[in-house]
């Protein structure tokens, strides 16, 4: 009977990782759906190919939706960007991206649209700079963080 668990395992987990690294079809939702059912559990991420970056994105979708939920702000106030003034909210997101997924910065930067690489990375910086000089600032931080290091853990 062991023998029997154990290749229904070995099976069901060569299934998962030929799931995650097929195409998946259909709208974000669904995409989103298969990866969580997938990438979450037991697995480990570094053992599938492109299972860390999967992971980081879901660690990034994460992060955008608490810093949302946390500001009561929309995605048009997340994605506003008006020369001259900071987007709070948006630079700690970008912030909270970099050192929760472990991610390259061009990958957060396709995550959060039509923006460089070094513009994630300058964001960076700013809100580790603002945040040691802000204890408020700091403390809304370091509990997102916390929530989103998390995922799939």
């Amino acid at each position: 009977m062991e023998k029997t668990d154990d290749a229904f395992k070995e099976m069901e987990e060569e299934k998962s990782v030929q799931a995650v690294n097929s195409i998946i079809y259909g709208d974000q939702e669904y995409k989103d759906e298969i990866k969580h059912k997938y990438l979450h559990g037991d697995m480990i991420y570094e053992d599938i190919p492109e299972g860390k970056r999967i992971k980081g994105e879901l660690i990034i979708d994460k992060v955008k939706q608490e810093i949302k939920k946390t500001f009561k702000i929309d995605d048009k106030a997340f994605y506003n960007s008006i020369r001259g003034k900071e987007n709070v909210p948006r630079m700690m997101a970008m912030g909270l991206a970099r050192e929760c997924s472990g991610l390259p910065y061009k990958s957060i930067a396709n995550k959060f649209g039509k923006i460089s690489h070094k513009s994630v990375t300058k964001y960076y910086e700013r809100i580790t700079k603002r945040i040691q000089r802000d204890r408020r600032l700091y403390k809304i931080y370091a509990k997102i963080k916390q929530t989103c290091s998390q995922v799939g853990t």
